[in-house]
């Protein structure tokens, strides 16, 4: 029986079952090698409006996307957000409202990786976006989440700020309680250092009134005893004019005596 082959001549020709499993042998070993998982980040992308952000995107294991196509798109995969293919950058399709405002980053391209540079952040550019890349028959995609804030602070979840303010006051509280705390100990310290200082004050005042006092008690009972001194000469003046042997004498003997005394 003879076999089918695809050349006239026998000589350099093999047979068609042959070639047959020559072909799918080459071409499972090229999908084989060429299967790979599109990785993009798992939480949101946060960005700021006005600003610039970067989708992240990147190939495992790592191969280069030099010769893929490489689409960013939001929900309809033929007007894309950005399109990279037969190696450069396509804008054939770009959706108007990223006209000028997007790039493949290409510094990682050769290791797969293909992040997307989204300039001067709009509200609108909210929402998920598609990585996707595809090289010959095979491909793959991920989604990830951009949220954009209005701000410099970006949105959170409203229990999330009741959280933090609660845990601010709390913390306020604390630190001015400990604060007050340490005042009044500094407080009592000092209210008893004055009344420390008060009492020896009071002390020294009293020991000087004590002082003052017993002066002035020496300096009556001086005069007292000076003003009893004087009231017993007076007496005995007296009684030395009014006895019967002085009103015998002569008055300027008497005087003279009184002088002498």
């Amino acid at each position: 029986m003879k076999v089918l082959s695809f050349c006239h001549s026998s000589r350099d020709c093999f047979p068609f079952p042959g070639f047959i499993i020559f072909f799918f042998t080459c071409y499972v070993h090229r999908m084989e090698s060429a299967k790979f998982t599109v990785i993009g980040p798992s939480d949101p992308v946060s960005a700021i409006r006005g600003q610039e952000t970067v989708l992240p995107c990147h190939l495992s294991p790592s191969m280069s996307a030099a010769n893929m196509e490489v689409r960013w798109f939001r929900s309809d995969f033929a007007s894309f957000v950005h399109l990279y293919r037969d190696g450069k950058d396509q804008y054939d399709g770009q959706m108007p409202d990223y006209w000028g405002r997007t790039e493949l980053l290409k510094a990682g391209l050769t290791d797969g990786i293909v992040p997307l540079r989204i300039l001067d952040i709009r509200l609108a550019d909210e929402g998920r976006y598609l990585c996707f890349v595809q090289d010959d028959t095979f491909y793959g995609e991920t989604v990830l989440e951009l949220r954009v804030a209005d701000s410099f602070f970006p949105r959170v979840n409203p229990w999330m700020v009741a959280l933090s303010v609660i845990l601010v006051v709390l913390f306020c509280f604390i630190g001015l309680t400990v604060y007050l705390f340490k005042m009044k100990g500094k407080l009592t310290e000092d209210v008893g250092k004055l009344t420390e200082e008060v009492g020896k004050r009071d002390i020294e005042v009293e020991k000087r009134d004590n002082e003052i006092k017993q002066k002035d008690f020496s300096e009556n009972q001086h005069l007292n005893d000076i003003s009893k001194e004087q009231s017993t000469k007076a007496a005995v003046v007296t009684l030395i004019r009014h006895s019967p042997v002085v009103q015998k004498q002569d008055p300027a003997q008497i005087e003279d005596e009184d002088n002498g005394h």
